[in-house]
């Protein structure tokens, strides 16, 4: 069902946000510029300060998983700039350059 552009726009967002099927808090205000304003609660308390390292909060097994896909997101990277690389090399070499 295609949306009424003389919609009012608080109409558009409730058809729009039931089209996605998203389930909002009870709470949530629908804004006349098209946002949502949702109340997620009380703020709650940081562990640490703004500069404080966050791996010591994490436990040593989502440290591993971490560090496993950043190491596999390199290696794929370096891998798909292979024919790059040794396209460049070979034109160092053929300009005369080590």
């Amino acid at each position: 069902m295609p949306i009424d552009r003389d919609m009012p726009l608080k109409e558009q967002m409730k058809f729009d946000i039931r089209a996605q099927e998203v389930e909002l808090p009870d709470d949530t205000q629908l804004d006349a510029d098209g946002g949502a304003t949702i109340n997620l609660g009380p703020a709650q308390p940081m562990m640490g300060g703004h500069h404080e390292n966050l791996a010591e909060q994490l436990s040593d097994g989502d440290l591993d998983v971490i560090a496993r896909e950043l190491s596999n997101a390199y290696e794929g990277d370096k891998d798909s700039r292979a024919d790059w690389a040794s396209t460049y090399a070979e034109g160092l070499d053929l300009l005369g350059m080590k």
